[in-house]
């Protein structure tokens, strides 16, 4: 068996939101090995990151921002610059280039995709989560940008995307509107 201490340690195992602590490829055993069985996890849920500095993707007059205390997720809408929409989306690499169907295969296009999906705007599942812009993405953008009150264009602007590391409360917006 387990010492105390150890399963104390186990009893206090934190994970980030959306992790699975079971996962136990990632624990370095193989799929449904019996050490799953070995320890009982009390999980609490981290509900944000620690902490991310959201900048615009774009120069312009800051025509409103989401409020202190207000909690960034995917989706949100965290500034228009210009009356123009920002909008956080999840991901770990920043938004460098405006994408299209035109568009040549990208780590930001899987980004872009997975963010579609998990927000609703593929209703019949016909995207592929992939490195692709095709046309059910372009479908997808279009339903998105529909959501938004934006051309429906299929083109996703760099300026129109942040993306965050996750769930993020704001404490403090240090751009005031009109700057």
């Amino acid at each position: 068996g387990l010492s105390s201490h150890l399963q104390r340690a186990c009893a206090r195992r934190i994970h980030r939101a959306g992790s699975d602590p079971f996962d136990d490829d990632r624990r370095g055993h193989a799929a449904g090995s019996a050490h799953r069985d070995q320890a009982a996890f009390e999980v609490a849920t981290l509900e944000f990151v620690d902490a991310a500095t959201v900048s615009a993707p774009t120069t312009g007059t800051i025509t409103s921002t989401v409020a202190d205390g207000s909690t960034i997720e995917a989706g949100t809408v965290v500034a228009t610059i210009d009356s123009a929409p920002v909008v956080a989306l999840y991901g770990d690499v920043p938004s460098y280039r405006d994408l299209d169907a035109a568009s040549s295969d990208g780590v930001d296009v899987y980004q872009l995709e997975t963010n579609l999906v998990a927000l609703g705007f593929d209703p019949e599942g016909n995207i592929e989560i992939d490195r692709s812009f095709d046309s059910a993405t372009t479908s997808a953008v279009e339903l998105w940008q529909a959501s938004l009150g934006i051309d429906e264009d299929g083109e996703v602007l760099q300026s129109l995307v942040v993306y965050v590391p996750g769930k993020i409360l704001v404490d403090g917006a240090p751009a005031a509107i009109g700057s």
